[in-house]
């Protein structure tokens, strides 16, 4: 962990948050693999959440790709409005940009799984949590 890639903010009408960088190597170790993980923005989507409504689960608006996201406007219900995607993309590159550095360096390295990440889990959204 680094302060760097740890910091609190703000968000207006929503309250306080941290946002935490985080890089997750992915091996790639021919074409094949590579093809089937290459994603452009147009595929990613994200829901519209307006979180400036005080209530733990807020309505959803709709799906937006992240391209529309980062153009910085969006059309939600034919009005449009300024948008931005969550996730910071200069400080994802940066965070990209210092794993791949430690990978070169040999300070980070590939090991066997710990444990298999479970495959038929069911999510609780967190109201049903009773958190």
């Amino acid at each position: 962990m680094d302060q760097e890639w740890v910091k609190g903010c703000h968000f207006r009408n929503y309250g306080n948050s941290l946002m935490i960088g985080v890089g997750v190597p992915i091996p790639i170790t021919d074409y094949k693999t590579l093809a089937s993980i290459i994603t452009q923005d147009e595929d990613i989507v994200a829901p519209i959440i307006d979180f400036s409504i005080p209530r733990r689960v807020r309505p959803s608006f709709g799906l937006v790709s992240y391209a529309q996201l980062k153009s910085g406007q969006i059309t939600v219900n034919d009005t449009k409005v300024r948008s931005a995607p969550v996730a910071s993309i200069s400080r994802s590159e940066q965070v990209a940009s210092h794993l791949k550095d430690w990978i070169m360096a040999g300070n980070f390295t590939l090991t066997e799984p710990v444990a298999p990440l479970p495959e038929n889990r069911q999510l609780l959204a967190q109201d049903l949590l009773g958190i």
